[in-house]
């Protein structure tokens, strides 16, 4: 197993936040090469818990589910050697270990798995990254495989799911080469496809939703240097445009409001009026790209937003688009 295979060192959940059942607001983030998770206080900033995974390779994506009929939250762990692992966080202990999840195949790694609720159920889906075509799978809390969606699926970075309130239908959308992919969940099938044109062969890094308005808009960006936006439920391209002039691809997206949204390019987060398609303001402070941003609103801590790199997680406050670093985490052994 090559654990430098690329593009592991561009994919994107390195991190996850959340409000725990004891309404904690933590940060559980990945220490690579060691593959160790880190529970970590983010109002009081300090580690809470270690653990040692057991993965024997590098954690790519790190996901939570507050399971409030148990009482407990969930993390689920997800490593290059097709395996992931489901864990009550607060014991450390694992409940769930899945192994060999693509074994059928050469050349394919775990890069990115997510929770799914339907229908008072709780699943897991898992996606890779490979030279010859893998499913994304669906497991139940039993590790019991419950469907997969399009066999002919590849080359998938990362993958989230997706409720609509309007029509109470749960999707999956997946990050591959060239476009973003989104299924049916019940209906067990491809729902739409995102893409700019015929031409893009790049693989989209991360999206995020605007659904404030009349259509639910759909947002991602791509290593082309592209943002895009979509109509989500009929696959429309309603704009698109280049940061940099096609210098450097676009990482990590965030929506702050209607109009501004946070982009990891060049090392930088960048605040963009989306509407005006300018850059107004960037954020220094990462040695590389920032893959992942996060938004918080949280009574005790205010407005933040958090990012992350290779090796470093930073939490921002901000007021208006005046932003403040307040504090540098440290996520990989060798720092």
């Amino acid at each position: 197993m090559n654990d430098n295979i690329w593009p592991f060192q561009k994919s994107k959940s390195k991190f996850c936040l959340f409000n725990s059942i004891n309404k904690t607001l933590y940060l559980v983030y990945i220490s690579n090469p060691s593959a160790k998770l880190i529970l970590y206080d983010l109002i009081n900033f300090s580690i809470i818990t270690i653990i040692k995974t057991g993965h024997n390779s590098k954690i790519t994506d790190v996901r939570h589910f507050k399971d409030n009929k148990k009482k407990i939250d969930l993390i689920l762990s997800t490593s290059l050697n097709s395996q992931i692992k489901l864990w009550n966080f607060r014991k450390g202990q694992c409940i769930l270990n899945i192994e060999n999840i693509y074994n059928k195949w050469n050349s394919i790694y775990t890069y990115s798995s997510c929770f799914l609720y339907y229908k008072n159920f709780i699943y897991i889906a898992t996606s890779n990254f490979a030279r010859h075509s893998g499913p994304i799978k669906v497991f139940d809390l039993n590790g019991k495989l419950i469907k997969e969606l399009n066999k002919s699926n590849k080359e998938t970075i990362y993958i989230e799911s997706y409720y609509d309130n309007k029509i109470s239908t749960n999707y999956i959308l997946a990050c591959n080469k060239g476009h973003i992919k989104s299924y049916d969940f019940k209906n067990n099938k491809l729902f739409q496809t995102y893409y700019i044109d015929d031409y893009d062969e790049s693989l989209y890094e991360d999206f995020t939703f605007n659904n404030t308005g009349e259509i639910t808009k759909l947002i991602g960006s791509n290593w082309t240097y592209f943002i895009a936006i979509w109509d989500f439920n009929t696959g429309e391209l309603l704009d698109k445009y280049v940061i940099y002039e096609y210098k450097y691809p676009v990482y990590g997206i965030c929506l702050l409001n209607d109009e501004i949204l946070i982009a990891g390019v060049n090392k930088n987060l960048n605040i963009i009026n989306i509407n005006q398609k300018k850059i107004i303001k960037m954020l220094n402070g990462h040695e590389t790209d920032p893959t992942i941003i996060e938004k918080i609103i949280h009574p005790k801590i205010g407005n933040c937003l958090l990012s992350g790199c290779m090796n470093k997680i930073i939490l921002w406050k901000y007021k208006d688009l005046n932003f403040d670093l307040e504090k540098i985490i440290k996520n990989n052994d060798s720092e």
